[in-house]
């Protein structure tokens, strides 16, 4: 990262950038901000670390124009997440249902385990994005397939340069329709594609598109696929079944849930977190997810 303190952000009143400059103004960073109701092109000056572009952010704002004309650094929330964990391993979550559900589960085990990790969770259910940065060793991301912004037309979950990717459910009449099927499948493609050597790819094996990906021979790419995990209902309530055929409470309902609290599960293991912990940990997730 730049050794400056300032960042200004423009579209800042959108969900994910204003989550972003609170995340960073915790840290002690200077942050400045502007929306379309008032652009100031006045606040970008060279002693800027750099710019972060919202979505709604167009090529032609005078805000992006000036950093441009500056030689500043202009970011979108990807690149910029990226950029500030280049040093961390990085989770990347994606799919066109789920995704939201596996990285909250990830980050609720992480944090009942106690363990430093950063994240950034775009559409947690019910609620507001969540940002939060540190020096943590650690970044769960769950990245959505819409473009980083209207600068760029790639997926902004390219840009994350992910070196554990989980892929939950493939689904094109999910998504916002503003590609064709085979450009949307293709996407996906690109995001397994880009797993690093030595890398690990998690995927659904449920899932059709995911599965025809994941057979593509990629040099040195771990594959882990995940299913619907294993569960009972008992007296109206329901019931995971873990390792030794004991019973764990569940808070989520539904075998898409139950293929998604696998999916977080096979993610843990790969940085560190037993399946006996895992138990421990689902079973005091608050039911606050959609029935899927």
């Amino acid at each position: 990262m730049a050794t400056s303190k300032r960042y200004h952000v423009i579209s800042v009143n959108e969900n994910l950038t204003g989550k972003l400059a609170e995340a960073l103004t915790t840290l002690g960073y200077s942050v400045s901000g502007s929306d379309e109701t008032n652009w100031q092109p006045d606040k970008i000056t060279r002693d800027l670390a750099g710019v972060i572009v919202g979505i709604r952010a167009s090529k032609d704002n005078p805000e992006v124009v000036k950093a441009q004309q500056l030689g500043l650094k202009v970011y979108t929330v990807p690149e910029f997440v990226y950029d500030f964990s280049q040093d961390k391993q990085r989770l990347v979550v994606v799919g066109s249902k789920g995704r939201n559900i596996i990285a909250s589960i990830i980050v609720h085990v992480l944090a009942d385990q106690k363990r430093e990790f950063d994240y950034m969770i775009h559409t947690a259910p019910h609620q507001q994005a969540q940002v939060a940065l540190s020096d943590a060793p650690l970044i769960v991301v769950e990245a959505g397939d819409n473009p980083s912004s209207s600068l760029y037309h790639t997926p902004s979950f390219i840009k994350y340069k992910h070196h554990i990717g989980v892929i939950s459910m493939i689904d094109w009449q999910s998504s916002a329709k503003n590609l064709s099927e085979d450009d949307y499948m293709r996407q996906f493609d690109l995001f397994a594609d880009a797993t690093p050597k030595g890398g690990i790819l998690v995927y659904g094996e449920m899932d059709k598109v995911a599965t025809v990906l994941c057979n593509k021979e990629r040099p040195d790419v771990t594959y882990v696929p995940f299913k619907t995990h294993a569960s009972t209902t008992e007296g109206g309530r329901d019931f995971l079944i873990g390792n030794h055929k004991e019973r764990i409470p569940l808070g989520l309902t539904g075998k898409q849930n139950l293929q998604y609290i696998s999916g977080a599960l096979e993610a843990l293991k790969k940085i560190g977190i037993t399946q006996d912990q895992f138990y421990k940990s689902i079973a005091t997730l608050e039911a606050s997810y959609p029935t899927a």
